[in-house]
């Protein structure tokens, strides 16, 4: 059984509730998800080309995000070339998601102080202090 509580006309209550997943561990799972398709990609160059770091700067990197699709198309193609430059496309990837997860980490040490005011009750303090003014006689002007 669902029980309602009712409020005064004058007062005015919101309760705005969402579902959302965090985005640190989303993060986190494709950065883990990039770095088996990286070592994926390493394994396979060392085979085809023992020395491809030499080669790395001379090879241009893919123009799209990389996946796994595009991983296993590059491996299956064989090609040192397109595999190098599927790899540099991948540290791109990298290097933007681990912007991503600093700014993210970022967000939640700025929101934690923030969160931890909001649970605080200030109505003790609040009535402490106009208590204070009001023996010292400080209220009335403001109030006037």
């Amino acid at each position: 059984m669902f029980l309602m509580k009712s409020y005064s006309t004058e007062e005015i209550r919101f309760s705005l509730l969402a579902l959302a997943q965090r985005r640190l561990p989303v993060l986190a799972s494709q950065l883990e998800d990039l770095t088996q398709l990286s070592t994926t990609l390493q394994s396979q160059l060392n085979t085809l080309v023992p020395d491809w770091a030499a080669l790395e700067t001379f090879v241009a990197a893919a123009d799209t995000k990389v996946d796994p699709v595009i991983v296993s198309q590059a491996l299956e193609k064989g090609d040192p070339q397109t595999i190098l430059s599927v790899k540099k496309a991948l540290e791109r990837d990298f290097a933007i998601l681990r912007a991503n997860l600093a700014d993210e980490e970022e967000k939640i040490s700025e929101y934690t102080e923030y969160v931890m005011r909001r649970r605080n009750d200030y109505t003790a303090f609040i009535r402490c202090m106009l208590e204070k003014l009001a023996q010292q006689d400080l209220i009335r002007p403001i109030l006037s």
